[in-house]
């Protein structure tokens, strides 16, 4: 049925393109606590945000009742939720979008369409082992062309999460040569941006710093190009250019909402700089509920020494016990900031932050390893990390700093 997959593939190029990026801060984060069990089917849980009017939620239940048994609709309608969980980072529309999949899920070859959302989707569970089986499987098979700017796309960033950069430079690469090969201007765009941010992560600054420059000056508007200069300039303790890209990367407007990564981001960089104040506007500026995001008020509170700080990380920690109750995956990281920065609980934030590195070994993962360590009192093991990265070409001020004690 080649017609209907060159339809499908084009609205997978229309609709996914910064959800393989983002869909990473997405999964929840549990704690060690133990799991909350309401005393009655009466008792609330949490109370949801009423996202949809009447007319859309009239259309969704349309889709997810056709979905059951029709391939078109059932992507349509994960991609939907998926979008909805990168916007408002719920992980339970991730849930959502496994449940739309639920006929075709479990096969061991699935359509393209779907193991390719299978495998975005359990990315965003940090599933990371058997995402690549996926996209491994995707991109060695010569029917799912349509599909392979994405694949090549969402196993590069697989493999940049993991720390494997050489890998994902060589996906970045040829998804460089399917432009060449009659692929369209926003695979350019795609590739060019990822060759640009591996550049920065392996020493080649210069080259990097350029090359998103240029991007950004032929795409001034886009909030990613924006956020990836923010992070950039973060590392290299560049405050001013920082402080503008972030404000353009969490910039609302009339039709779009910043997403949950970026503003979790931002206000990381508010925090690391001091100026929990600022990051406390931000999040009720931007914030919805996302789970990140209340952490990130109750850590700006705790710093502030606000009244209401004892309360916000209790809400936060029963938001932990409801996400173990859904069974959703660990977030380390997440886990490992909360004991750092809201609990004052360093042994534990140490433990969280080793477990975390051995999945996770992007920047922030970086940073918060060299934290944790030095609130534990394993300077030793975080002069290690940052020698052997440092060795490996990255450049991050974070962490001579951290390692000062300065952070």
């Amino acid at each position: 049925m080649p017609n209907i997959q060159s339809q499908l593939a084009a609205r997978f190029v229309a609709t996914m393109v910064r959800l393989v990026a983002c869909l990473a801060m997405v999964a929840s984060f549990t704690t060690q606590a133990a799991p909350f069990v309401p005393e009655s089917d009466d008792t609330i849980v949490q109370r949801l945000p009423l996202r949809l009017s009447r007319d859309e939620r009239a259309r969704e239940a349309a889709l997810t009742r056709a979905a059951s048994s029709d391939l078109p609709s059932a992507l349509a309608a994960t991609q939907q939720a998926m979008q909805r969980a990168r916007t408002h980072g719920d992980p339970r529309e991730l849930g959502r979008a496994q449940a739309l999949l639920a006929p075709w899920w479990s096969l061991p070859a699935p359509p393209s369409a779907v193991r390719l959302l299978r495998a975005s989707i359990l990315q965003s569970q940090h599933h990371f082992d058997e995402a690549r089986r996926d996209l491994d499987a995707l991109i060695a098979d010569p029917t799912a062309i349509p599909w392979m700017p994405q694949a090549r796309l969402t196993r590069a960033a697989v493999a940049q999460v993991q720390g494997r950069l050489d890998d994902a430079r060589n996906d970045c690469v040829e998804l460089s040569r399917l432009r060449q090969n009659g692929g369209s201007a926003q695979i350019d765009l795609l590739a060019r941006t990822c060759l640009a941010e591996l550049a920065t992560l392996q020493g080649r600054l210069k080259e990097g710093s350029a090359a998103l420059a240029e991007l950004q000056a032929t795409a001034p508007r886009d909030p990613w190009l924006a956020l990836l200069r923010a992070e950039f300039a973060q590392r290299e303790g560049d405050a001013a250019t920082a402080e503008s890209q972030f404000a353009k990367a969490t910039h609302a407007t009339a039709t779009q909402a910043p997403d949950t990564y970026a503003v979790a981001a931002h206000a990381d960089w508010l925090l690391q700089a001091g100026r929990a104040q600022a990051a406390l506007l931000l999040l009720q500026r931007h914030g919805g509920e996302a789970d990140a995001l209340e952490l990130r008020r109750a850590i700006a509170m705790k710093q502030l020494n606000d009244p209401g700080a004892r309360a916000q990380v209790k809400k936060v920690r029963e938001r932990l016990n409801a996400a173990r109750t859904r069974g959703d995956a660990p977030h380390a990281r997440e886990e490992a900031m909360l004991a750092l920065d809201a609990e004052a609980d360093a042994a534990r934030a140490w433990a969280l932050a080793q477990a975390n590195w051995k999945d996770q070994k992007e920047p922030i993962d970086a940073w918060l390893y060299v934290r944790a360590a030095m609130a534990a009192g394993a300077k030793a093991q975080a002069q290690a990390l940052v020698t052997q990265l440092q060795t490996q070409g990255w450049h991050d001020v974070r962490l001579n700093a951290a390692l000062r004690g300065s952070t």
